[in-house]
């Protein structure tokens, strides 16, 4: 019995994870489909705009001045390193 709720422990976290995970994958499905080509969204005065910008590196951009196939090294073996 303990086993089962030491698993359940985690739950609330997983949840979250998932959550989190499917909200940003459906906001840039949103994005993709509404804003690519189109000039910026302006609502409520221009408090709130909308447009479509990609970011080729990772966190922050870092990497994004790198050619296509130095970035994909990079990233792919700092990936794989990061996980052993």
């Amino acid at each position: 019995m303990e086993n089962v709720s030491g698993r359940l422990k985690h739950l609330p976290l997983l949840l979250l994870a998932v959550t989190t995970i499917a909200c940003d994958q459906a906001t840039k499905h949103l994005a993709r489909s509404r804003l690519v080509g189109e000039a910026r969204h302006s609502y409520l005065g221009d408090t709130i705009q909308l447009e479509y910008v990609e970011n080729p590196g990772a966190f922050l951009g870092c990497g994004s001045a790198l050619p296509a196939w130095a970035r994909k090294t990079v990233f792919t073996a700092g990936r794989g390193s990061s996980f052993s």
